[in-house]
């Protein structure tokens, strides 16, 4: 009977250990994968302070494991962040059914209790994470648009791709919570569309270039120049892998060691002195100076055009100044 059973124990784990390879099949490739976790935490919440040393400890971009943190409203109101975004955080903090802090998520799938054995735990779930990816997604910056092109080996179908805007390292002059905290990392600020994020699905071997228009703030919890750029898409559930963060990317340095990258707002101010509106009789002619600045260190697009208000120089003002789209360079680079 003993024999039995010992052989019944070793065959379901032979079939263990061939589902788990069939699935981890289905998710890799030729593709490093970037590892990610998600923490819900909260300055109303103090058991959360003692879990940030432990988390900033195993995150490091160099190797390929990085993290967003969403603050929610547990156990209370109060976190500066979530008073001024709180449906994004609520998406999330929905998607996976959380109702603690703080709470981590490796991988969309494996939940760690941060706070018991937290370190140990944490590395364990980091090891499970496979290690590569048939994804592959580069982030990059043009003009006042992020673009994240994402190559498919295999074909992808119920996925979502998931955009936020995340400030690396954040130091409040204040205490702005109850649990002493003033020292944040890896903050969400906000994200495209919204939490929910964007249903994604790409053909086998395809190579496609989404674009975002993110902007950012200028109240106390965007620290200036201190934003990147994480993207990660994400299986849905229903799915044999359901939750499972396929692949992560972020926008990082060319440089080795990799490290950050920080996209640069861009601004392009206008300055039309006197009034805006000008009367043009017939036969006249009138000069009127526009100057535009850009101050950032990419070049911006533009499209000049005159609206014509009264009927009678409507045949004429299109063939005097058509639309005109210039590209105006940029005159100096700065960080917002």
């Amino acid at each position: 009977m003993m024999k039995r059973s010992l052989i019944s124990t070793l065959l379901l784990c032979a079939i263990s250990l061939v589902l788990a390879s069939s699935m981890d099949a289905q998710t890799t490739g030729a593709y490093t994968r970037l590892k990610f976790v998600e923490e819900f935490t909260s300055t109303t919440c103090g058991p959360c302070a003692g879990a940030a040393p432990i988390l900033n400890a195993a995150i490091s971009v160099e190797k390929g494991v990085i993290s967003v943190r969403y603050h929610v409203p547990i156990p209370v109101a109060g976190d500066p962040w979530n008073a001024e975004n709180p449906q994004d955080g609520e998406d999330r903090r929905a998607f996976y059914g959380v109702n603690s802090a703080p709470f981590v998520i490796v991988g969309g799938t494996a939940g760690v209790n941060i706070l018991s054995n937290g370190a140990a735990e944490l590395q364990n779930a980091l090891s499970a994470v496979p290690p590569t990816s048939f994804i592959k997604i580069d982030v990059t910056q043009s003009g006042s648009k992020i673009l994240v092109k994402v190559k498919t080996d295999r074909a992808l179908n119920n996925a979502t791709m998931h955009f936020a805007l995340v400030s690396r390292h954040v130091i409040w002059p204040t205490v702005p919570g109850t649990n002493g905290e003033k020292e944040f990392y890896d903050v969400m600020n906000k994200m495209y569309p919204s939490g929910k994020g964007t249903p994604f699905s790409q053909a086998a071997m395809e190579e496609r270039t989404y674009e975002f228009s993110p902007s950012i703030g200028v109240t106390d919890t965007w620290t200036k120049g201190a934003q990147y750029v994480a993207v990660w898409i994400q299986s849905d559930p229903g799915q044999p892998n359901q939750g499972e963060v396929l692949q992560a990317g972020l926008s990082k340095t060319s440089t080795v060691p990799v490290d950050y990258s920080y996209p640069k707002a861009t601004a392009l101010s206008l300055s039309i002195p006197g009034s805006k509106y000008l009367r043009v009789d017939r036969s006249a002619e009138i000069n009127k100076s526009i100057t535009l600045t850009n101050p950032t260190s990419a070049p911006i697009v533009v499209n000049l055009s005159i609206r014509v208000l009264t009927s009678s120089v409507k045949q004429v003002l299109p063939q005097l100044l058509p639309q005109h789209r210039s590209q105006f360079p940029p005159t100096e680079a700065v960080r917002r």
